[in-house]
């Protein structure tokens, strides 16, 4: 059965074992049996956000970070653990074609204050306890239509229509694991993503998913829009990156000095 969610899943732990031991007149090395199960469904968890890690930190216990008003995060477990808020560079107002980079995002060390800065990142945790067929899931996003809205527009709106959201760096890690071990169990975003995801509401891409035959149990996994992003060591010019960016076609003048809004929907489709 084919599942789809924007908040995903629900998991428990059922600890069974038993143990027989027969008395005897005298001493008798005796054996047991030991086992332990997990059920795939059953109480809701929502974990927490992680740094994508550095391959110098495989084994390490990851940093856990937080990112006010960045993004979104969901519950269950199996679960979109962080999508990001895309926010673009300001661009010159122009009939010509124009590219925008998306601005970093802004986070902190879990109980601290002071802020750091890295490219836009999607992030899955998977705790079902699933293998084969059933443990595969796949995480999509879609675009509204850039829309501005105010009185001194002509109509009160204007859209960037045909505009594109270019999703053309990546560097995929996880916890406990290096990117080329993470890229084993996962794969970034299709070709698709990186042509362009049309901003027209219905059109999707994915962005990450399990490869074919591997499954991410006990991971949390990451595609960061950068190539080659190392935490702690990369460095971003101007405070954006050009791993994701907003293309507007040919043709359309916009407004200066208002906001052109989208709703991104970030799906996560499991059971697939």
């Amino acid at each position: 059965m084919k599942k789809t969610v924007l908040v995903a899943g629900i998991c428990a732990l059922v600890l069974a074992g038993g143990a027989t031991v027969n008395a005897a007149e005298e001493a008798k090395s005796l054996t047991t049996e030991g086992k332990v199960q997990f059920s795939p469904e059953g109480d809701d968890s929502t974990g927490e956000v992680h740094t994508p890690n550095e391959d110098s930190q495989e084994g390490e216990e990851p940093e856990v970070i937080e990112l006010p008003d960045q993004g979104n995060s969901g519950a269950g477990a199996l679960r979109i653990q962080f999508v990001p808020n895309l926010f673009f560079k300001n661009e010159e107002s122009k009939a010509a074609r124009s590219v925008s980079n998306v601005n970093l995002l802004k986070y902190n060390l879990k109980g601290e204050t002071t802020e750091s800065v890295i490219a836009p990142f999607v992030q899955v945790s998977d705790g079902r306890g699933l293998t084969g067929a059933a443990a595969k899931w796949d995480l999509t996003v879609k675009a509204t239509p850039f829309t501005a809205t105010g009185a001194d527009l002509p109509g009160g709106t204007h859209v960037l229509t045909n505009s594109t959201i270019v999703f053309g760096g990546s560097t995929l890690t996880s916890d406990y694991m290096t990117s080329a071990k993470a890229a084993e169990r996962i794969t970034g975003q299709e070709a698709s993503a990186k042509t362009g995801l049309a901003t027209n509401g219905t059109a999707s891409v994915s962005v990450m998913k399990t490869q074919a035959g591997k499954d991410t149990n006990g991971y949390q996994v990451s595609n960061v829009f950068h190539d080659g992003y190392e935490k702690g060591a990369t460095t971003y010019a101007g405070g954006n990156t050009s791993g994701v960016q907003f293309v507007k076609p040919v043709g359309i003048a916009p407004y200066a000095d208002v906001d052109y809004k989208s709703t991104l929907t970030w799906t996560l489709t499991f059971g697939i």
